[in-house]
């Protein structure tokens, strides 16, 4: 993968590597470029959602070849990229290159900046969020067909909590192989030691990660998305929805945190078994910005959709 940094080498550009950035009409959108930027986030959304049996394949046999909805889900990912409008692409850019400068400054730095860049800029946010909505279906389904099978409300909250942490494990774990495996072959790692070794650390991080999970929604306000998938209603009135939108929002804030941010960490870990000077914390700060982005703005909408039951 290239890296998005790329653009801004001062060596092959001289003066202010943002000198690019100083038209502000390369920033302006149509209102149809708008709309399909929101459809380009869900699309992507799709295709990484797509990847997930492949993922699971993966990490249970070993193979991990781009192949059935593997490739496909790949394939729908970067149309998704490619559908973005220059507009969008820009304003990406420049978040990328504040985020790597604010970086000298330490990841708490990263992630304030990650999230304060995507959280005021309407283009990147509404992007992001629409990217991160698809991968709430299969939690969504788990959680309704367990009501419909009539199921308890809290085994339904408990479904939907089990299938996201399946979902984060299989992600971290299959971003982790990909990873060790080509650094362990640019190392001169025979192949079929690389695919062992690496397949191991991963196996090991997707199951880290997917504890890490459970615990993170295990947080107060942590279960806000699930228990609107579960159709739990809120006692108080309609009154009641703007304190669970709050609540929801902070909570599942915190708690996305503690999930991408723990996964982050994990991935580190297993990286320095291949690369003794990864540090632990490499790209937490951005990760964990981002994570509070979308557990604020989904966690948001979860209590805003939360039915509102009237105490007796």
């Amino acid at each position: 993968m290239a890296n998005p940094f790329d653009q801004f080498d001062v060596a092959t550009k001289a003066g202010n590597p943002f000198d690019q950035f100083d038209a502000p009409a390369k920033r302006e959108r149509t209102y149809a470029e708008a709309a399909k930027d929101i459809l380009a986030g869900g699309v992507s959304g799709v295709g990484a959602l797509a990847q997930l049996p492949g993922q699971l394949y993966g990490l249970a046999t070993g193979d991990f070849s781009d192949t059935g909805l593997t490739k496909i889900g790949r394939q729908v990912r970067e149309y998704g990229e490619e559908m973005k409008s220059p507009g969008l692409k820009q304003a990406e850019a420049e978040r990328a290159a504040k985020i790597k400068e604010a970086g000298k400054e330490g990841e708490f730095k990263a992630g304030l900046t990650a999230f304060k860049e995507t959280i005021t800029d309407p283009a990147l946010l509404s992007n992001f969020i629409a990217e991160q909505a698809p991968n709430l279906l299969p939690g969504f389904a788990v959680a309704r067909g367990l009501k419909i099978a009539g199921a308890a409300a809290p085994t339904a909250v408990s479904g939907a909590v089990g299938t996201g942490a399946v979902q984060q494990g299989a992600d971290i774990g299959a971003g982790t192989y990909e990873q060790l495996y080509k650094e362990m072959l640019a190392k001169g790692v025979p192949e079929q030691e690389a695919v062992g070794r690496a397949l191991g650390y991963a196996r090991a991080t997707g199951a880290s990660a997917a504890v890490i999970s459970l615990v993170a929604q295990r947080l107060p306000g942590g279960r806000a998305i699930e228990e609107a998938m579960a159709k739990v209603p809120i006692k108080g009135g309609l009154a009641a929805k703007g304190v669970a939108a709050g609540k929801g929002g902070l909570g599942e804030t915190v708690s996305e945190m503690v999930e991408e941010g723990g996964g982050k960490v994990a991935q580190n870990l297993a990286a320095q078994q291949v690369d003794p000077t990864r540090s632990l914390t490499e790209g937490l700060g951005e990760t964990m910005g981002m994570a509070a982005v979308g557990g604020l703005g989904l966690g948001t909408a979860a209590g805003l959709t939360r039915r509102a039951e009237a105490a007796p």
